[in-house]
């Protein structure tokens, strides 16, 4: 009984918590609680730590999981901005290369092709027609 409880022990000290319970519980059921009250008492708080120790570690693992979810949801909101942004970069630099080869195409205008003498001064419509001096004819 005394190397059983060692045993439990020894599972509990090197994380194998579920082997020192099942042992453990094991133990507790099958032993003459009066006959062997030391081994029992022994036994019974290897016990109560193996399920502290447990306790702890679902804990420990419930905090690690809200952890993650917290993780994904940052991550899943943080990639989607970066999406959005990397789409209004790209749009950006369109417009900008559009407004580029439209600066690039441009050509000064010769003042010459606008004289006045190359317009005629008369309304579509109602067919009023004026001279460059300002005045008027019908």
């Amino acid at each position: 009984l005394n190397n059983t409880v060692l045993t439990a022990r020894i599972y509990t000290a090197t994380g194998k918590h579920s082997q020192a319970g099942a042992l453990l519980d094991t133990l507790l059921e099958s032993t003459d609680k009066e006959q062997y009250k030391d081994i029992y008492a022994d036994a019974l708080f290897a016990s109560a730590e193996n399920n502290k120790l447990l306790k702890q570690y679902a804990t420990a693992l419930k905090q690690a999981e809200q952890s993650l979810e917290i993780r994904r949801k940052v991550y899943k909101s943080t990639s989607s901005k970066i999406v959005d942004s990397v789409n209004q970069c790209n749009e950006i630099n369109k417009l900008i290369k559009e407004t580029e080869e439209t600066i690039n195409d441009n050509v000064e205008v010769d003042l010459n092709e606008f004289n006045d003498d190359k317009f005629q001064c008369k309304c579509p419509k109602c067919g009023f027609v004026f001279d460059v001096d300002g005045r008027q004819e019908v």
